[in-house]
């Protein structure tokens, strides 16, 4: 209502049915992005932060060049004015404490019975320049919209797809095309995404358990163990690991890709405000080198192997450590630089962060070699 006084104000001469319209893609799209944030996919209170129409139609542009489903397509109705008053007030009504809905967890298909009821109605321009809210004729004539149950859908998806994709690959089913002719709140597409995320999530587990038997994985001691031998122990999803075996020296790595593992690395989680990209890029020092190999045991081979207390007693300098690039020490450490990184990394940890001498670092960076040499000399020694 309010969105709708607001443009009825600035632009007098619009009509009914373009008034609604676009006071309909403004909220689809707002949610839309609201739903991103809480989800990740947004950087969170971006739509807090806008203060102007003007920044929310280049939201919406940079929306339609990322998200590319017409739901951000500008059109005709997008010229209509609105108060940048009226923006900020429904946007700072959408996050905490004004608002107490988490949006990343609520279920699409609850959303999709919210929308069928603003379905319902539409906004009327009374004969004294005011809105009000009105039930659409056909849903009187229709005693109100009926949304279509999860489970209704799901049967009928269901019925409807699996002859089309039962023993079929990806590639043969790739050229499918899936329309809801008549789609209200989207109860039915979205029945139909997850059945065929499901199909490909069935179709590759298949095909992996069938490659994993064919290079005699299921025959290995751990997995032959395991009462399925493909099936991975419960874990967690860590925020970066330690190298368990090391080579030349330790290392810690990001986990962007929210990978799981077991027990060929050390799995590290960082307290909350601590940023990680900071503490991996701080990790490639000559001090935490020089403590490594003190902490750790070499074995056969010249490898330096952490076991989880030797790992707890590293430290890793922090002052300073916002400084870092992240992006060029990785750089360098794919390039075999290592030299460079620590040039790099102690210039700015040790000497300007600890206060360190040019002599002290020095002498930290040969305590290091000399332990890291004698250690990667036992590989060459004959028995």
């Amino acid at each position: 209502m309010m969105l709708g006084e607001d443009i009825l104000r600035n632009n007098p001469n619009v009509d009914a049915e373009t008034l609604n319209i676009f006071v309909q893609r403004v909220l689809n799209r707002t949610i839309f992005l609201r739903i991103c944030e809480d989800r990740c996919f947004e950087n969170y209170e971006s739509l807090k932060a806008i203060t102007t129409y003007q920044d929310l139609r280049t939201m919406f542009a940079a929306a339609d060049q990322k998200y590319d489903s017409g739901l951000f397509e500008l059109l005709e109705e997008d010229r209509l004015t609105v108060s940048d008053s009226v923006i900020i007030e429904i946007f700072q009504s959408l996050y905490y404490p004004n608002n107490s809905y988490e949006f990343g967890v609520i279920d699409p298909y609850i959303i999709g019975q919210i929308y069928e009821l603003f379905l319902d109605e539409a906004l009327v321009i009374r004969e004294d320049g005011h809105i009000e809210t009105q039930e659409k004729p056909e849903v009187v004539d229709s005693q109100g919209a009926v949304n279509t149950p999860q489970n209704i859908t799901d049967i009928i998806i269901e019925e409807t797809l699996r002859p089309l994709y039962e023993n079929r690959t990806p590639e043969e089913v790739s050229q499918y095309r899936i329309a809801d002719i008549c789609c209200g709140s989207g109860n039915f597409l979205l029945s139909a995404f997850e059945y065929i995320v499901n199909y490909h999530i069935e179709y590759y587990r298949k095909a992996y358990i069938q490659w994993g038997e064919g290079k005699g994985f299921n025959k290995n001691y751990k997995c032959r163990i395991r009462p399925r031998w493909y099936h991975v122990s419960q874990t967690w999803c860590a925020d970066a690991f330690l190298i368990r075996q090391a080579h030349l020296y330790p290392r810690m790595i990001l986990n962007e890709k929210k990978a799981l593992v077991t027990d060929t690395l050390h799995k590290v989680r960082f307290l909350e405000g601590i940023d990680g990209k900071q503490v991996t890029a701080a990790f490639l020092n000559t001090y935490t080198f020089a403590l490594s190999e003190t902490l750790g045991r070499s074995y056969g081979g010249g490898v330096l192997t952490f076991e989880p207390g030797e790992i707890r007693k590293i430290r890793i300098p922090m002052q300073m450590a916002d400084q870092l690039d992240l992006q060029k020490i990785d750089a360098w450490q794919r390039q075999g630089k290592i030299d460079k990184v620590l040039e790099y990394t102690d210039s700015i940890l040790l000497r300007k962060g600890l206060s360190l001498t040019e002599h002290e670092i020095k002498l930290l960076h040969s305590i290091w070699k000399k332990m890291c040499d004698r250690r990667m000399s036992r590989k060459n020694q004959k028995k």
